[in-house]
C-alpha cells in the first residue's frame, strides 16, 4: 500500500498588487475557490488573504499536477 501527500501552499496577489479583495466577500471568494478544487478531488485546508493577496492551503490528489492545479485555480477564479 502506498500514500501520496501533495500539499501545496498557493499564494496569489491582486494585479498591480491593488486591495481589491474587500473583507465582506473573501469568504465568497474562498468557498469558490475551495469548490473548484472540489471538482477536481482537491482538499481546500484552510485559506485567508489581506485586500491584495490570498493564500490557499492545498491537498492535491495524485490526479492532478501542480501545473494543471495552478492552471485551474486561476483561470476560474479571475472570471
Amino acid at each position: 500500500m502506498s500514500h501520496i501527500s501533495n500539499l501545496v501552499h498557493f499564494v496569489w496577489s491582486t494585479k498591480q498588487r491593488r486591495p481589491f479583495l474587500s473583507e465582506s466577500w473573501q469568504p465568497r471568494l474562498i468557498d469558490y475557490i475551495g469548490g473548484i478544487l472540489r471538482n477536481k478531488r482537491a482538499t481546500l485546508r484552510c485559506a485567508g488573504g489581506m485586500p491584495d493577496h490570498i493564500h490557499l492551503y492545498v491537498s492535491l490528489p495524485s490526479t492532478l499536477s501542480l501545473a494543471n492545479a495552478v492552471n485551474i485555480v486561476k483561470s476560474n477564479s479571475s472570471k
